[in-house]
């Protein structure tokens, strides 16, 4: 196993195949059009600001994706800003889940937070929340979809 991160913006070959896995995995969030879901990608090609696509490869072929975005904090907790930096649309191919690429991306993610001067990052998740505890995530909220943080001075 040979897994690679690479940032979006240096492999927008990529942008077709990802796109193609979001409307899949998550068709309410393009429209259910894959010509709003290669949009929607396109938009990560970023490198200084959010949002911020990688990208996963084994032995140069894509198996995985995640994705730095700004997205709104739960109104129930107190947040000096709406708008925090989450980890979204993580995603392994099927054939390739279970090797640790998932973890590999999460870790990426933190240090793309960390570049861009973060100290931490949240994400929102519908049935992972044990995954992610697992991988030093802190649960902030019980309802569904459940709210997480990680700290970045710590991973």
């Amino acid at each position: 196993m040979a897994i690679a991160i690479e940032r979006l913006i240096e492999r927008p070959e990529c942008l077709p195949l990802l796109a193609d896995w979001l409307l899949a995995e998550w068709p309410e969030s393009v429209g259910h059009a894959r010509s709003e879901a290669l949009i929607n990608m396109a938009g990560r090609t970023n490198l200084h600001r959010l949002p911020l696509g990688l990208v996963a490869f084994d032995d140069g072929w894509p198996v995985g994706m995640a994705t730095l975005a700004l997205d709104r904090a739960p109104p129930e907790l107190e947040f000096k800003t709406a708008y925090l930096p989450c980890l979204t649309t993580l995603y392994v191919d099927p054939p390739a889940r279970r090797r640790g690429i998932g973890t590999l991306l999460c870790d990426a993610i933190a240090g793309e937070a960390a570049r861009l001067g973060r100290s931490e990052i949240f994400l929102y998740t519908l049935d992972a929340a044990e995954f992610y505890r697992a991988r030093n995530w802190q649960q902030l909220t019980d309802a569904t979809p459940v709210f997480m943080r990680r700290s970045l001075a710590t991973s």
